[in-house]
């Protein structure tokens, strides 16, 4: 709903103002030109001058001013605050200084609508103000607003905070802040934005808005704390209050029913004011338009809100009162329709609407309410009313009551009771019912049961006859009470004998085989033929001898374009005979020739004749047919079908022949080959002459149905097409009379579905490939007519001639030399289908292989492809020609005997006899001896030559090389041996039967020395101990020390030592542990020691106390400094003191102390050292307890000795010992004898010994020398053991030459295999450095592209798909190059889906152009209609021309006319009219009648033209505009064409009417106007008519306009015609002149309104033209810029895809650089495998030399 406080604007093109919505007057401001109401309290200088300063004049030298009244220039009077247009800060108003309540108030003169007030101060805005108003003039006010810095302070008890309804009042601190000094504002909206207002006619909003005075009260100024520094005497110059400007944003309140409001009488006026008096609309009054006008106060008063005007509703007084006013309960009790009472009603009428007429009067139904005679006395007959003449005042249709009529006797009615009610008669005055009742039948009446008043007949229904109406008429049957009491019979035309049916249930009397009541259906199993039932096919016709039959078979995809099996072909001169044995009717007949021509031109001359066989019925019909008339035509060579003109009669029963001569196709030259197919003739019944068409008018209607409807056009040629459903009623009627009723269907039981068939047509459904209208034959292609229907013939289309076979068997029409059911092989003795040559076998097989022509069954002991040879075993030449016979091979004999060893011989062609093909393994002239390589005694019977078994070990080429009795192998090769050369030699190993005999490869350091050879199967060589491999070449697992005499030693690694027990192969060196080394793993490291328990320990020997990081490996004690002892050295040692490694001398006391403790420690280690030599030596010892306690004794002295330092207690426990040595020395002096014979055995055996350690010493040296030689041998390089295989390559040389003479091919191997080496040493670096620099390079390249092609890649992707996908990796919603989708849904910023949006926006905005188009042409089309109406009126005003003249001409030669005109005078003069003479009336007639005929012309030439130029630039941007004007020209016709040329057509009827009646005197000056409006008329045609040349030069698709406008014009003069025509009807009128006459001002009336609704119709046409050309322009700019911004994203997208071209050209170049380097890359690498592998080889080729 549209607030009150918001201006109403409108469109030109809208309706008036106010007339159908709510308006409001501008919003202004109420202060301009009420300056002489607007008052303020205070104001400076009006009293005296008064100086006052600005405090924000800081920096300004002049800080303080005057303020005089009555000097202009220092006046600040309170009217300088209303705002001008273009005013400055030069003038405000100013309050006295230091006053604090100061009041300005605006006094309107009227009520007013204030929205908002808007305040701009000069000085600080005031501390404390509030706002008020009144809306009753000053009586009582309202607070609006209040605004205060402290709200509490200055106003207390008023809320804080923003309003939350609107009629709120708070106080807000928003407009009080003391920034800024100058130019702050106060803004008070009366309805705030942040409330929302449903209803804002609600009368809490009205309140607030309504306002007539205006007050600002300012109560508290800003000090700026002046009053702080001097309370005394505050400086009241520098405070005050000062506005520059004030608005007062309001308009007139109207309450919605104004758009506008004027200045009060006597107020000043000028621009920006805003009156207060509303001019009211709505039928309101009063200066707020706060009442209703007098006569509108049917509703209460109500304000305009939005769409809804509320206006005032007027009183429906019927116009017999002028005055009303609102009552409150009748509008409650009319539940709000209407409160309106009239007062003062007049013309006899009362009641609250003055709807009622006094009593003894009565409301005229033939006038209207408002009319002031409407209330008429009332006329009662005094015999047949009541109520002494009293009448019905008003009419109740619902009661039945009409106004005006009398309350009448029973029987009697009327509306003066003065005639018998209907039902009623014989109307008498003494009868107290006043008529006697009718005796009708209810059912045969029309309306209530009434007969005639006076005879009482009845009025009976259409349809129902008799004195009483209970009868139908005759072909009427079903009397009921139906509106025509009878229904008719209906009957079909053709289905029933005649139209009369049973009068009870309407059944007509059918034809034979027809049903239905109206006889209009054929019986179920029944049809009706068809037009072109009588059809006889040309292919069954006689009498032409050349004649071929051409059968069609039927295209799946293609409607076939004859009936029956196909056409006949008929050449030039040739003729056909057609017997006719069937004619259904005696009717004339058409005779229908389908055909199809063949050749390009039309056949010329073609003749038809009919001979009958018996005579001419000359009474009959066709009496006077002559049927030997010759009928002469010609085919069209774009026809199918001709009908030959004129139709003949044919007789029912009777037999025809029709002869067809088809005389010549060029009459100037003989063409004896030309030729055309003849499909069928048909006997076309014609349809004009069936009786039923014929007899009355609905039969010619029904015909003309026909015709239009082109129901016969369908049969004329072959059509599978339809009938339409309106040519199907009369089809069924025409067959029924043509055909004598239905047919019967017949349908053949095997080849239709069922026994139905097409009730038209009577087609039964046949079943697949089955044809006919019965189905009772094959389609042409198939044949076996059965319960399936037919098989298809499936004809061979190469070897048959068409696709036509045998019906019954199936048969085709196979070419020559070809057989077969389809046609689809040769005959016997012939092959290569389908040409079909003769087998060619020389006489010896009658029949070939049908594909290959390769003989069958050969005979004379013959074979080949052609026989051309003798069979295996038999020899000969059987060609033809030669014809040797084929006799059999003696090879020695016969195959049959036994003791042929050949298969088959040959004939010598010299000597005549056989050369034998012997078998393999035989020789000789007749294979009588084994053949070399073989053996066997032929001398035996049965005996034959077997292949000598030497397993292939024999050349065979060698003679010899077996025994040829025995078999046994002589001379074997490939290193075999043995009967069969089935053994490898010695030295040689492998499988002898598959030739891979190898020699034995023994490693010699690694093989038994008194082994021969290898294992002679296997290879195996017999290997020394622990030596391992074929060849023995290697030990075996987990020994070592390859290439010793004794085999391979184990390694023997140490379990706790090791990691595993292999050890390397050349120096045993095992696998250590950490902290383990030494070959077997069993002793520690360096910086190790060992522990018996757990292994290798670290000795952690302290870095600053020990010597180096190396400990005793027994115990882990580490070597320490000078002064440092501990077992990681990192104890201060005795004799020191300190920390390690600061340990300082004790001194010279306790070095000698010191000294005395390691003297004797020494010594006692002698002793220990000495015991230990006497417990090694000493194998028996007597006391051995004894020596195991002194041997723990001097264990414990040991460990005492080897003490990190000696302490006291170590001094008691070595006096001990020292006790115990001595006792310990008195038993060794008891066995120092016993060990003296010892030691003397003991020197004996070293003695021995020592010749033992010689030879021991010996061997030693040569183990030594053996371990030196293996050791160098196994630590040698790579090179080294390359040098030692080279040296037993070399000695294998040596022993291969003695062998096989081999010598200088290993040499040229081993020179080779150095060469490689060294080329590979050689290369090996630069190789690995090009490689790795090729590797380096192809990665930075491949990278650096990559890199590059991702970047760009994904760049374009993300400009043209709006994807940030990559080569490898696709964004998954909008895809990218490489990928399967390029933008699309959701990918909105993709160039191609901007491209392709901005497509569609052109397509969307050609086809909004197009629409638009298609508007203006609408309208263009409606303007030409306009035109063409104008025409039309032309030739309407030259009719009226021509019968005004004729009419002027009768009156001035009719007596009768000029009497009648005498009368006409007369009657006016006697009657009063209000026309004084005949000549006023003339006068008038003929100006409206000018008017008329001027109306369709109100576009003169230049605006025609003009339009035309319009017409002419639109229409070379149309497009389409044929189906547009067809459109708009079917719309027009149908609708607004029409009803204008109706209405058009009526008012020029109305116009001669009047015309002929009277203007008869004045019609020489009629024809001086018409004679100048047909001057002006052909002018403007002949200018609409170039216009209309131009536009169909211009535009040729408006041709379809001129072409309609023609039809139109047609239309119109054969409605002129018929006018004229009627013309001898008009005079009729003219007798009836005198009470016509009155209806003249009502027809010039009428004439006048339709001239001004047509000139208002073509303004409005005119304006909406200009405003879809306006549109269009639009649309037609925002076409180009939107084709301009397609074309520049065309540009753009072109831009970016040659962008994209580029970028995968270079990437398409990278690629191809990246894919070279790969190949020379690959070409590398296959070299340095190649090399490797030829490294391999050659090693593993020189390690197995020996």
């Amino acid at each position: 709903m549209t607030p009150p406080y918001h201006h109403c604007t409108y469109s030109q093109t809208s309706l008036p103002v106010c007339e159908e919505t709510s308006c409001y007057p501008a919003v202004g401001n109420l202060l301009v030109g009420r300056e002489k109401h607007l008052y303020a309290s205070s104001t400076c200088g009006q009293q005296k001058k008064e100086h006052f300063c600005i405090v924000s004049h800081l920096k300004e030298k002049k800080k303080c001013f005057s303020c005089d009244s009555r000097n202009p220039g220092e006046s600040h009077e309170i009217e300088n605050v209303v705002s001008r247009i273009g005013g400055n800060n030069s003038k405000w108003w100013q309050a006295e200084n230091g006053k604090e309540n100061v009041t300005i108030q605006l006094d309107l003169e009227m009520e007013f609508h204030v929205t908002h007030l808007i305040i701009i101060f000069k000085t600080f805005r005031p501390a404390a103000m509030l706002i008020e108003k009144s809306h009753d003039f000053g009586t009582t006010w309202r607070v609006y607003h209040y605004f205060a810095n402290n709200c509490t302070k200055s106003f207390p008890g008023i809320p804080t905070g923003s309003r939350q309804r609107v009629t709120d009042v708070v106080c807000d601190s928003l407009y009080s802040g003391v920034d800024p000094s100058t130019g702050g504002e106060v803004i008070f909206k009366v309805i705030p934005p942040n409330i929302q207002v449903d209803d804002p006619y609600s009368l809490e909003v009205q309140n607030c808005l309504k306002v007539t005075n205006l007050r600002i009260n300012f109560t508290k100024l800003y000090s700026l704390g002046d009053n702080l520094l001097d309370s005394v005497k505050p400086n009241k110059m520098n405070y005050y209050y000062a506005i520059y400007e004030i608005v007062v944003r309001g308009r007139c309140s109207c309450h919605g029913h104004a758009s506008h409001c004027v200045a009060k009488l006597g107020q000043p006026t000028g621009p920006d004011i805003v009156y207060g008096k509303c001019m009211c609309t709505h039928h309101t009054k009063g200066f707020n338009c706060e009442h209703c006008e007098d006569l509108y106060n049917d509703i209460p008063w109500k304000p305009a809100i939005g769409n809804q005007t509320n206006a005032c509703k007027k009183c429906n007084c019927n116009e017999h009162a002028t005055r009303c006013h609102f009552d409150q309960a009748l509008w409650d009790s009319t539940n709000k329709v209407s409160g309106g009472i009239c007062d003062g009603c007049q013309h006899n009428t009362m009641g609250q609407n003055c709807e009622q007429c006094k009593p003894f009067f009565y409301h005229d139904p033939t006038l209207d309410v408002t009319h002031v005679n409407v209330c008429q006395p009332c006329d009662c007959d005094p015999h047949g009313s009541l109520d002494k003449g009293n009448c019905e005042p008003v009419s109740d249709p619902a009661a039945g009551i009409v106004a005006g009529f009398c309350h009448c006797k029973n029987n009697v009615e009327g509306k003066c009771c003065d005639h018998c009610k209907t039902g009623f008669w014989n109307f008498q005055p003494d009868n107290p019912d006043g008529c006697e009742s009718c005796r009708c039948n209810i059912s045969g009446i029309i309306g209530n049961p009434e007969c005639n008043e006076f005879t009482g007949e009845c009025t009976c229904k259409k349809n129902v006859v008799g004195r009483d109406c209970s009868q139908c008429l005759p072909e009427f049957w079903g009397f009921s009470s139906d509106e025509l009491g009878c229904k008719p019979c209906d009957c079909d035309s053709g289905g029933a004998y005649d139209y009369k049916c049973d009068v009870i249930n309407g059944q007509c009397h059918c034809r034979p085989h027809v049903n239905g009541r109206r006889c209009d259906r054929p019986l179920s199993r029944y049809f009706v033929g068809n037009l072109d039932y009588v059809i006889y096919e040309a292919e069954l016709a006689r009498g032409c001898q050349n004649c071929q039959m051409n059968i069609r078979e039927p295209e799946s995809d293609k409607e076939p374009t004859w009936t029956g099996l196909g056409f006949m072909t008929v050449y030039e001169g040739s003729s056909l005979r057609f017997n006719i044995t069937y004619i259904p009717q005696t009717l004339e007949y058409g005779i229908v020739i389908r055909y199809e021509q063949q050749l390009p031109l039309d056949w010329e001359k073609a003749v038809v004749y009919i001979e009958k066989t018996s005579h001419i019925d000359h009474v009959g019909p066709c009496a006077k047919t002559q049927l030997l008339d010759e009928k002469i035509f010609s085919l069209s060579s774009s026809e199918i079908y001709t009908l030959i003109y004129p139709p003949v009669c044919l007789e029912k029963g009777e037999n025809y022949q029709v002869h067809l001569e088809l005389t010549y196709y060029n009459m100037q030259k003989d063409r004896p080959q030309a030729f055309v197919f003849i499909d069928s003739i048909v006997l076309l019944p014609m349809i004009d002459r069936i009786p039923f068409f014929q007899e009355n008018a609905l039969g010619k209607q029904n015909y003309e149905e026909f015709k239009s409807f082109q129901c016969d056009e369908v049969f004329l040629a072959v059509s599978q097409k339809e009938p339409d459903e309106a040519c199907k009623k009369f089809l069924y009627s025409i067959g029924f009379f043509v055909f004598g009723g239905s047919i019967k269907c017949d349908c053949n039981v095997s080849g239709s579905m069922s026994e139905e068939c097409d009730p038209l047509g009577g087609q039964c459904q046949c079943k697949p490939n089955t044809v006919g209208r019965q189905c009772d034959r094959c389609v042409p292609g198939t044949y076996e007519f059965g319960e399936k229907g037919c098989k298809s013939c499936d004809c061979h289309t190469a070897g048959s001639l068409d696709n036509i076979c045998d019906i019954e068997t199936g048969q085709c029409h196979c070419y020559g030399n070809i057989s077969g059911q389809q046609c689809n092989k040769c005959l016997s003795g012939f092959w290569n289908y389908p040409n079909c040559e003769v087998c060619e076998c020389n006489g010896h097989a009658d029949s070939c292989n049908s594909k290959t022509g390769s003989c069958l069954n050969c005979d004379n002991f013959t074979t080949g492809s052609r026989c051309d040879r003798c069979v295996t075993g038999y020899f000969g030449d059987p060609l033809i020609g030669i014809n040797i016979a084929c006799q059999p091979c003696l090879c020695p004999g016969t195959i049959d005997s036994g003791f042929s060893h050949a298969q088959d011989c040959e004939l010598d062609r010299q000597s005549q006899k056989p050369n034998c093909h012997c078998e393999e393994g035989y020789k000789g002239e007749k294979c009588e001896n084994c053949a070399d390589n073989f053996y066997g005694n032929l001398t035996v019977a049965g005996e034959k030559c077997q292949r000598c078994g030497c397993n292939d070990n024999i050349n065979t080429t060698v003679p010899g090389s077996c025994d040829q009795l025995t078999g046994e192998c002589l001379l074997c090769i490939f290193n075999t041996e043995g009967q069969n050369c089935e053994y490898c030699k010695k030295g040689f190993y492998g499988n002898a039967t598959q030739h891979n005999c190898q020699v034995c490869m023994c490693n010699s350091l690694g093989t038994d020395p008194s082994a021969e050879h290898c294992n002679s199967t296997t290879g195996q060589c017999v290997c020394l101990p622990n030596v391992v491999g074929q060849t023995c070449d290697k030990c075996d697992v987990n020994h070592w020390n390859f290439g010793s005499d004794e085999g391979c030693k184990p390694c023997n690694c140490d379990p706790q030592g090791s990691v595993s027990d292999y050890c390397n192969v050349f120096d045993g060196q095992c696998h250590c542990k950490k902290g383990y080394g030494g070959r077997t793993c069993s002793n520690c490291e360096e910086h190790y020691w060992t522990n018996e328990e757990i292994g290798c320990m670290p000795c952690d020997c302290d870095f600053e106390g020990s010597a180096t990081l190396e400990c005793r490996r027994n115990d882990g004690t580490c070597f320490c400094k000078k002064g440092v002892v501990g077992k990681r050295c990192n104890q201060c040692a005795r004799g020191y003191i300190g920390v390690v490694p600061n340990c300082k001398n004790c001194g010279e006391c306790f070095e000698q102390w010191d000294y005395m403790i390691q003297d004797l420690k020494n010594h006692t280690l002698m002793l220990i050292e000495e015991f230990k030599e006497v417990n090694d030596t000493v194998t028996t010892v007597v006391n051995t307890r004894e020596f195991e306690d002194v041997a723990e004794k001097l264990q414990e002295v040991q460990q005492l000795l080897d003490g990190e330092n000696v302490t006291d207690l170590d001094t008691r426990e070595m006096e001990t010992f020292v006790e115990l040595k001595y006792n310990f020395t008195i038993q060794l002096e008891d066995v120092e004898l016993e060990a003296n014979i010892t030691t003397q055995r003991i020197s004996d055996t070293k003695l021995a010994l020592m010749d033992v350690r010689e030879q021991g010493s010996i061997l030693e040296q040569d183990v030594k020398y053996m371990k030196s030689y293996f050791t160098r041998l196994h630590q040698a390089d790579v090179e080294g053991t390359f040098n030692v295989v080279l040296r037993a390559g070399e000695k294998s040389e040596l022993a291969e030459n003695r062998i096989n003479a081999a010598q200088d091919v290993l040499n040229e191997s081993a020179l080779r295999r150095n060469r490689t080496e060294l080329l590979i040493e050689k290369k090996k670096v630069d190789l690995d450095k090009t490689y790795a620099e090729n590797k380096s390079a192809l990665k930075n390249i491949s990278n650096e592209a990559y890199n590059i092609l991702e970047a760009e890649i994904s760049y374009i992707n993300t400009l043209v798909c709006d994807g940030m996908g990559t080569v490898d990796n696709c964004d998954y919603l909008c895809g990218g190059i490489g990928c399967d989708k390029c933008g699309g849904k959701g990918c909105d910023k993709a160039a191609i889906t901007l491209a392709t949006n901005a497509l569609d926006l052109v397509k969307e905005a050609q086809n909004n152009i197009n629409w638009k188009e298609t508007a203006v042409t609408d309208l263009l089309y409606e303007l030409v209609n306009l035109n063409g109406l104008s025409v039309e009126t032309l030739k309407v005003a030259r009719e009226a021309y021509e019968l005004v003249k004729n009419a002027k001409f009768q009156s001035e030669n009719s007596p009768e006319i000029d009497g009648l005109l005498s009368r006409i005078e007369n009657l006016f003069d006697s009657d009063g009219a209000q026309l004084t003479g005949t000549r006023d009336v003339l006068e008038k007639v003929k100006l409206l009648s000018s008017e008329c005929l001027n109306l369709k012309m109100s576009l003169g030439p230049e605006k025609i033209e003009e339009l035309a130029d319009e017409i002419n630039g639109m229409g070379k941007n149309l497009s389409n505009i044929d189906i547009t004007l067809i459109a708009t020209t079917n719309e027009y016709k149908g609708s607004e064409l029409q009803k204008r040329a109706l209405k058009t057509k009526n008012d020029t009827d109305a116009i001669l009417e009047v015309a002929k009646t009277k203007v008869l005197d004045e019609a020489n000056d009629m024809l001086e106007h018409v004679a100048t409006f047909i001057d002006k008329g052909k002018g403007h045609m002949l200018t609409t008519e170039n216009v209309l040349v131009e536009m169909e030069n211009q535009t040729p698709e408006i041709n379809a306009v001129s072409v309609n406008l023609t039809r139109i014009v047609e239309s119109l003069e054969e409605k002129s015609d018929e006018l004229h025509k009627n013309y001898s009807t008009n005079e009729y009128f003219l007798n009836k002149a005198v009470e016509e006459m009155e209806s003249i001002p009502e027809l010039a009336e009428t004439a006048e309104n339709d001239a001004e609704l047509l000139e208002e119709e073509c303004n409005r046409a005119e304006n909406l033209l200009i405003q879809k050309e306006l549109a269009l322009n639009e649309k037609r700019n925002l076409k180009e810029k939107l084709k301009k911004k397609a074309i520049e994203l065309a540009d753009f997208a072109t831009r970016n895809y040659h962008e994209l071209l580029s970028l995968e050209s270079e990437f398409k170049r990278n690629n191809q650089a990246l894919k070279n380097y790969k190949d020379v890359f690959h070409r590398l690498l296959q070299e340095c495998e190649d090399a490797i592998a030829m490294i391999r080889k050659k090693n593993s080729l020189y390690r197995m030399c020996t």
